[in-house]
């Protein structure tokens, strides 16, 4: 049960949501993109180098929150330690919302079932309210499986083509166009588009000879204004000309021409390693930061993780997946970038990176099964995430919180349509903003009081609520790089220090405990015999 749950923890960072969010942000940005990845494999050597001393005392078949924390330190908690339910809820109900609007790009752009998708989600959370035993053992597996899964496929491509990672990573910076090379399968026998909506938009740079493949409604918008609508029923020929936009149906297959620039990419490998014009948003990276690396001590399913009662496998194992998790990530990108610039038609759409074993022909009959398995990898990272956090959620409320929160995620995924690493890095800003002190403060501060905790909690929590809500007013001007538009992006910045603040100042003096009195269990396991 110890090792299965520390095992089970590399699946808080390496979900899909992050996945592909790291991945996107990586084909988009270039160098700046590595941020990302970077910042998720500190996030977790900071969360196990904190907390992994203090929860790992905790009894493993307990939820592992930060109420039961606290009443592990201190034997009248009282009704304020179960106030500290409410951050651990909160974070747990954004990063079910993540992991399920991820399934839900994921299902759109495989193909798979969305029936399929939501029995399956439907059968972790049963498996999670009553055999918590037997779920920790499964996402240990899935929470494993995933890194090693998209590896086996890493590590097949660059056996096929070349292991030397800084000659591709040249190769790309170097390239002078990125254009449709004339051997892949855009050129040949067509592709379908994927983006990020029910529509696609394949905006051109260059004149270009398209054939439209499928079947339903296109639409050109002319450069100079207007447009043309048109039902495809047969092969259809379309010459776009510079400025124009092709716009069609999710999932849509065109044959493009070789050797012409592919629209939504970089003019060059240059421009992607060093986009001209665009300064570096060094407070926009450093906001993000702050928030992943203070998000993953506050997050309720790293501390439902925690209590592994080993030390050692609380940090050095999960550690060492994340980070050679971010690492495959990164290279998985840069291979993808150099072997199918293509993918930028459309607009990103990393989920299809992990389709790239199915497109390099030196794979020859390993092609589809590699896909296979990354797919699965995808798959299995998700139902990890979703275990994990199913089984963070408090006891408190009842026996059905988990079936309440699950179900509040699913109306949330279907009401708002966002982007699930937006949602993720939400969760981990309110897990900063309501939760990262107080647990910072209970494993360390013997000064530490609940009622305080809980105080620090309400106001960690409220400014975050209320800065988020802020962000979406038109009081808040996207193009606006003042202080105070930076801090409503990133709210955990300012909330997650109200919180410290106010559970400092209301938590009294540390006194030594009297003779007389009993000693919390922490400190009473010294001196037994």
């Amino acid at each position: 049960m110890a090792l299965t749950r520390a095992l089970a923890l590399p699946a808080v960072w390496l979900s899909p949501p992050a996945l592909v969010g790291a991945t996107a942000a990586f084909l988009e940005d270039g160098t700046r993109g590595l941020w990302p990845a970077l910042v998720v494999g500190a996030s977790a050597l900071l969360a196990g180098m904190l907390l992994a001393e203090p929860w790992a005392r905790l009894p493993p078949t307990s939820r592992a929150t930060l109420g039961d924390l606290v009443r592990s330190r201190r034997l009248a908690a009282g009704p304020a330690a179960s106030l500290l339910v409410v951050p651990a809820l909160g974070s747990t109900l954004l990063f079910l919302w993540a992991q399920l609007a991820a399934a839900r790009d994921l299902a759109r752009d495989f193909g798979w079932p969305l029936p399929a998708v939501l029995g399956a989600v439907l059968g972790l959370t049963v498996l999670a309210s009553w055999r918590a035993r037997l779920a920790w053992s499964v996402a240990a597996v899935a929470g494993v499986g995933a890194p090693i899964g998209l590896g086996v496929g890493l590590v097949a491509i660059m056996l096929a083509t070349t292991p030397a990672w800084p000659r591709v990573w040249a190769d790309v910076a170097s390239r002078p166009r990125m254009v449709f090379s004339g051997d892949g399968p855009w050129t040949r026998e067509g592709w379908p588009m994927r983006g990020h909506g029910t529509e696609v938009s394949v905006p051109v740079r260059e004149a270009q000879r398209l054939v439209l493949l499928g079947r339903g409604r296109a639409r050109v918008e002319l450069w100079e204004g207007g447009g043309v609508t048109r039902e495809v029923r047969a092969d259809t020929e379309v010459t776009l000309r510079p400025g124009d936009r092709l716009v069609v149906p999710q999932g849509f297959p065109i044959r493009f021409e070789a050797g012409r620039s592919i629209p939504g990419a970089p003019a060059s490998g240059h421009d992607w390693l060093d986009p001209p014009g665009a300064r570096p948003d060094w407070p926009g990276l450093g906001g993000l930061a702050l928030t992943l690396l203070l998000g993953g001590l506050g997050l309720a399913p790293v501390h439902a993780a925690l209590a592994a009662r080993r030390r050692r496998a609380t940090v050095v194992l999960p550690s060492a997946l994340v980070l050679a998790g971010c690492v495959s990530l990164t290279l998985w990108a840069l291979y993808g970038l150099w072997l199918t610039p293509e993918i930028f038609v459309g607009g990103v759409a990393p989920a299809e990176l992990f389709e790239l074993p199915a497109l390099v022909a030196a794979l020859d009959g390993a092609r589809v099964p590699l896909a296979a398995l990354a797919r699965g990898a995808l798959a299995a990272a998700g139902g990890a995430a979703i275990l994990t956090a199913l089984l963070a959620v408090p006891r408190e409320p009842g026996r059905l919180a988990a079936p309440v929160v699950l179900a509040a995620a699913v109306v949330l995924t279907a009401a708002v349509p966002a982007d699930p690493w937006r949602i993720l890095v939400a969760a981990f800003g309110f897990g900063a903003a309501a939760g990262a002190p107080g647990a910072v403060l209970a494993c360390w501060s013997e000064r530490m009081s609940p009622q305080a905790l809980a105080a620090g909690a309400v106001v960690g929590g409220g400014a975050f609520v209320a800065l988020a809500a802020l962000g979406l007013t038109p009081l808040s001007r996207p193009g606006d790089a003042s202080w105070g538009t930076w801090l409503v992006a990133w709210p955990a910045v300012v909330a997650a220090p109200a919180n410290f603040v106010v559970a400092w100042l209301l938590s009294p003096p540390w006194r030594p405990p009297s003779g007389r009195g009993t000693l919390p269990p922490d400190l009473a396991a010294l001196h037994d015999d």
